[in-house]
């Protein structure tokens, strides 16, 4: 149970940061973007609790064994997600593109 919460609580986090700031709508694309929000996350906070604590059993199933390591990957997970909110927004507001197509 706790596994779940931890993989995907941070990412609403992410997606109510970006809400807020970016005065977006509800709709289909934010769940999408929760999605790939849910990837990213859980894809960089094992990595680097990998990295830092040497882990090489069942990251998920030690979640839900032992709290002090819920609330390591937890901690974890929700700073990881509150940077790529911020990561996302600094993109959307600071990049853009446009193309043209001119006939010969």
């Amino acid at each position: 149970m706790f596994s779940y919460i931890c993989a995907l609580f941070p990412s609403v986090i992410s997606i109510l940061l970006e809400k807020k700031l970016l005065n977006k709508k509800c709709d289909i694309n934010m769940f999408l973007d929760y999605i790939i929000y849910c990837l990213l996350n859980n894809l960089i906070s094992i990595s680097i609790f990998t990295f830092i604590y040497n882990n090489n059993y069942d990251i998920w199933s030690s979640i839900n064994l032992y709290p002090r390591m819920t609330i390591k990957y937890c901690a974890f997970s929700i700073v990881t997600a509150l940077i790529l909110g911020f990561i996302k927004i600094i993109i959307a507001k600071n990049v853009g593109f446009r193309i043209e197509v001119k006939n010969k």
